[in-house]
């Protein structure tokens, strides 16, 4: 490298550290130039903080009245609120009870927090809202939740406050037991009990039924004894209608669950961990036409009951649960079974009047299995009109009583009259309309299996030759000369198991002739050596 090279490089070597050094100089100025607006801007957030926090709500209630849930603290109260405090319980629970919050009590108000100061609203719920927990645990469970959490909330990740005195614990107990005001009171429900149910949110406080009051009149004109309706002709048709619309979007939507009966027997409470309400028990203890409403309209959350709001509008939700009341309150039976009776009769004339099925041995089976898991809860499984749900039953609430089908196969004249009160219901009554829930076949093997529980007599006469099949045909001839009642005859399931039954009798006595001649035998041997050792012959 040149002399000119060599000078030329340690000048731009140069030339690069006093650019360094400028460039330095610049961000130590541009530095120090923001220092300030930085610190003005963390110390004005840090002070808006603590404003919105502490100063602004203490400021905006000075002139708020407290509510009937705000009281002043007693001293072991307010000790059990600064442990509170001080052991963070603030982080995991919140005491705001919001417009949207399900359950957890009335939607909080300024007035609530008069007596709190600093607040403690709270910003998550790891655990439950306390805002108004105040009597909705025994006091001593507090004592053990708070010592040992797990002890009665297992899964629980509340730490443990085992440390605590008792005195501290009592303290805290005190002041949680006193959240919202120390609430013993349970309300009164429509039947006369007791509601022991959680408050419905605002919105639904004031919410009545758009056919309460239609109900309400229609049942001071009847009987239910005699199934009587003496009041107005047009009120009584506008009733039918409404109910039976309700029946109907019941069948649709409530009955795979809640069972046509509304005992919570419905064939999709099989596949569900948590059993669908019953519904005669559960709206027993309703508080009022508000309360029905908010659970068909906004479902239960951890649960297959959904929030029907989303699909039924304001008249179809009034509709269903004037419906549902009949579970409890009994049919108002306006529509006489005259009615029902005439329009089969004309069905039978106008579109069917015998079977579209064979009547074979699996038609037969197949309507058993579907008669004893949507019928029977009424029917009966003997189809005697004897099943749990019916008032002719132990604890039985639906009436006008469900049909005896032995009655029905000698009043019916027609096939027609057992299609159409299967597919159509029967008006002002329980009996639902089986076409929104059954296909045509189903009901069909319904009633082919209904049919048997005639006499054997309406049976043979009526409805046996009806069909094509031989079993059909001849299923009760044997049973007609016994007497015996119509689903008392052997079926070929009824037919192998008493084969079978008769084979294990044969087998079980074979075995002790076998047992019997084997103890003979022992018996002669043992004779036999006694006699040889004695010296005896053996005779």
């Amino acid at each position: 490298m040149s002399k000119l090279e060599k000078k030329l490089e340690e000048e731009l070597e140069k030339l690069e550290k006093a650019i360094e050094n400028d460039i330095k100089k610049i961000e130590n100025r541009v530095h120090q130039h923001n220092l300030f607006p930085i610190a003005a801007g963390g110390l004005s957030v840090f002070f808006l903080m603590v404003t919105m926090v502490v100063a602004a709500p203490y400021m905006f209630l000075l002139d708020v009245p407290a509510t009937d849930r705000a009281h002043e603290y007693t001293t072991i109260e307010a000790q059990g609120r600064e442990l509170y405090m001080n052991l963070g319980c603030f982080y995991c629970h919140s005491q705001q009870v919001r417009l949207y919050d399900w359950g957890i009590g009335d939607q909080s108000e300024k007035g609530d927090f008069v007596y709190n100061s600093p607040q403690s609203l709270g910003t998550e719920r790891t655990g439950p809202d306390l805002a108004q927990i105040g009597g909705m645990r025994p006091s001593v469970w507090h004592q053990l939740h708070h010592r040992d959490p797990r002890s009665v909330s297992p899964g629980s990740i509340m730490p443990n406050f085992g440390f605590l005195t008792e005195n501290e614990i009592d303290a805290i107990m005190s002041y949680l037991q006193n959240q919202g005001g120390e609430d013993l009171q349970v309300d009164d429900s429509i039947t006369g009990g007791k509601a022991f149910h959680p408050d419905v949110p605002s919105e639904y406080q004031n919410v009545s039924n758009l056919f309460g009051p239609l109900m309400i009149q229609v049942r001071m004109d009847y009987t239910p004894e005699n199934e009587t309706y003496t009041g107005n002709t047009d009120l009584g048709d506008e009733w039918a209608t409404i109910f039976d619309l309700g029946k109907e979007i019941f069948t649709q939507r409530c009955l795979s669950c809640h069972g046509c009966s509304g005992n919570a027997q419905g064939p999709y409470a099989r596949h569900v961990v948590t059993q669908p309400a019953n519904l005669n028990e559960r709206i027993s203890t309703f508080a009022g036409d508000y309360y029905h409403i908010w659970r068909v309209s906004e479902g239960v959350p951890g649960t297959a009951m959904p929030a029907w709001k989303i699909s039924l509008n304001e008249t179809e939700i009034s509709l269903v649960t004037i419906y549902e009341m009949s579970f409890v309150l009994g049919s108002t039976r306006t529509v006489s079974g005259d009615i029902s009776d005439s329009e089969g009769d004309n069905y039978a004339n106008t579109v069917l009047d015998s079977p579209p099925i064979d009547g074979t041995i699996q038609e037969f089976d197949d309507g058993k299995l579907i008669f004893n898991l949507y019928c029977a809860q009424c029917h009966g499984e003997s189809g005697q009109g004897d099943g749990p749900a019916s008032i002719n039953s132990p604890g039985g609430y639906i009436t006008p009583e469900p049909a005896n089908f032995t009655e029905s196969g000698a009043d019916f004249t027609n096939y027609g009259r057992y299609v159409w009160k299967l597919k159509e219901g029967v008006e002002t009554t329980n009996m639902p309309p089986w076409k929104w829930a059954l296909t045509d076949d189903e009901v069909y093997q319904v009633i082919f299996y209904i049919q048997t529980f005639s006499t054997p007599s309406d049976y043979n006469s009526k409805w046996g030759p009806q069909y094509s099949d031989s079993f059909a045909k001849n299923m009760m001839k044997d049973s007609a000369s016994t007497n015996t009642t119509p689903n008392s005859m052997l079926t070929p399931n009824s037919v192998q198991s008493l084969l079978a039954y008769m084979g294990i009798l044969l087998w079980e006595l074979w075995y002790r002739k076998i047992v019997t001649s084997l103890e003979t035998a022992k018996i002669k041997i043992a004779k036999r050596v006694d006699a040889y050792r004695s010296g005896h012959h053996w005779k």
